[in-house]
């Protein structure tokens, strides 16, 4: 939901919607921010862009972007815990959810 939220956001206002990514969370910037936290679920949060093989932390500074049309830029988020780990694919046109894997430890 907050993907949609941020892609609404940025058809509404006519303007780019920046998500900053770490490993703790994500947040949009600019007059309304949204705000998710996983960390205080004990999840960590880690991603892998277009054309990259392995999920990596995020750099510093590493923001998803929402364009006023909604399109966004190709990316699959992964969330690990203690006792396993969800990876997330979004469809880059719609930002719509295009596959979910959920994966539990033994």
């Amino acid at each position: 939901a907050f993907v949609q939220d941020a892609r609404s956001t940025a058809i509404r206002e006519g303007r780019e919607c920046v998500m900053v990514l770490t490993n703790e969370g994500i947040r949009t910037e600019g007059p309304a921010p949204l705000e998710v936290s996983f960390a205080r679920f004990g999840l960590t949060l880690d991603l892998r862009r277009s054309g990259e093989v392995e999920f990596r932390s995020p750099k510093k500074g590493e923001t998803w972007s929402v364009r006023p049309r909604g399109v966004c830029e190709p990316l699959e988020l992964r969330l690990r815990g203690e006792r396993g780990y969800t990876e997330i694919l979004f469809e880059p046109l719609t930002g719509f959810v295009a596959r979910r894997k959920l994966t539990i430890n033994p």
